[in-house]
C-alpha cells in the first residue's frame, strides 16, 4: 500500500508542475485571488476530513503519512499566501496567478486521489467501518 502514497505525491506534483508550464497568469479575472483564497482552505479540509492529514493510516507508517501531509500542507499555505497577499494589496503578478493555479490543480488532484484511495486502507478490528459489533 506504500505505493499509493507514492503514486498520489507523484501526480500531485506532475499535476502542479503541469498546471504551473501551461498556465498563463496574464488573464485572470476580477475576483479569481478572492475565490482561490476561499477553494483552498476548503480543499485542506476536505483533505482532512478524508483522513489523509488527520491521522496515519492503519497499516501504514507514520513517517510516510506525515511527509506526504507535510508536503500537501505546505503546497496549500504557499498558495493560500499567495491568493490573500494579492487580495490584500490589490495586485498580483502573472507569475503569482500561476503558483495560484497550480496549487488549486494540485489540490483537487490531491482530494481526488485521498478519497479514492481512502476505501484501500485496512480497517481495525471492532471499528466502525468493518462491520463487526463490540
Amino acid at each position: 500500500m506504500r505505493w499509493l502514497l507514492h503514486l498520489r505525491a507523484a501526480l500531485v506534483t506532475a499535476t502542479f508542475a503541469i498546471s504551473a508550464f501551461v498556465a498563463d497568469g496574464e488573464h485572470l479575472k476580477d475576483g479569481f485571488f478572492e475565490a482561490a483564497a476561499q477553494i483552498i482552505p476548503v480543499l485542506l479540509l476536505a483533505l482532512a476530513l478524508q483522513g489523509g492529514m488527520l491521522s496515519p493510516a492503519v497499516g501504514r507508517p507514520f513517517a510516510t503519512d506525515l511527509l506526504g501531509s507535510l508536503f500537501l500542507f505546505v503546497t496549500f499555505l504557499t498558495g493560500e499566501l499567495i491568493a490573500l497577499e494579492a487580495v490584500a494589496s490589490g495586485e498580483a503578478s502573472p507569475d503569482e496567478g500561476v503558483i495560484v493555479i497550480a496549487v488549486l490543480a494540485a489540490g483537487f488532484v490531491g482530494v481526488s486521489l485521498t478519497a479514492l484511495t481512502h476505501g484501500t486502507r485496512p480497517r481495525r478490528k471492532g471499528s466502525e467501518d468493518d462491520g463487526s459489533s463490540d
